[in-house]
């Protein structure tokens, strides 16, 4: 998923997310 939206890794993805989100990506799916 990372790749296929533009990140250069899974890493730069969760930080970016977290940034966005106050959460990372993990913890994001918990709430769903």
């Amino acid at each position: 998923i990372a790749f296929a939206c533009g990140f250069s890794s899974q890493s730069h993805l969760t930080r970016a997310f977290k940034a966005a989100t106050g959460v990372t990506p993990g913890a994001y799916r918990g709430l769903l």
